[in-house]
């Protein structure tokens, strides 16, 4: 990361309810920004919880707990990336920040989070880490810090030329509809 851009990287879970997987995506990002540090990096990690995130745990010296509440959205802009299961919500608020964004999509039978972090992988606005491993979250936020400019670009460029971003643009995307 630059020294004069973003020190700080965001991890969003627990909006769904799904209490392990929320924790398990929380514990491989700390594991992830520990490991940058422990490359040099300064990097600190924001955790935000979501309504029915789980019970707080104990964070390592560089993270924090932070409740932005309805701030959130404007406030992304400010970090060097956003780890995030790939809610509805939290994907496309990050990616009209245009902050880079690590998309780890949860295992749920009635939501289409897989769908939305591959489209958005595809399309060259996110990193994904397909399982909430640490390597792979590792890994991914590694590519979206060195990626970090051109990543926001793509992104502030792909949500200026559509109209919205709701099921009938991800799935037209896919190629499951037609984009008529």
């Amino acid at each position: 990361q630059a020294a004069s851009g973003p020190s700080a990287v965001l991890v969003t879970s627990g909006g769904g309810g799904y209490h392990a997987e929320a924790r398990r995506l929380r514990m491989s990002a700390i594991a992830a920004v520990e490991r940058l540090r422990l490359e040099g990096s300064r990097l600190r990690l924001h955790v935000v919880r979501g309504p029915y995130g789980g019970a707080l745990e104990a964070l390592p010296d560089f993270a924090e707990w932070i409740d932005p509440g309805p701030a959130l959205p404007g406030m992304l802009v400010n970090y060097a990336a956003v780890v995030s299961h790939s809610g509805y919500n939290s994907t496309h608020e990050a990616i009209r920040s245009g902050v880079p964004l690590v998309l780890s999509p949860g295992h749920r039978e009635t939501e289409d989070q897989r769908e939305r972090a591959t489209w958005a992988a595809h399309a060259g606005l996110a990193h994904l880490a397909d399982e909430a491993r640490p390597r792979d979250v590792y890994h991914a936020l590694s590519r979206a810090l060195e990626d970090g400019d051109a990543q926001r670009e793509r992104q502030l460029t792909r949500y200026r030329q559509v109209k919205h971003w709701g099921a009938s643009v991800l799935l037209a995307s896919l190629g499951v509809v037609s984009s008529e």
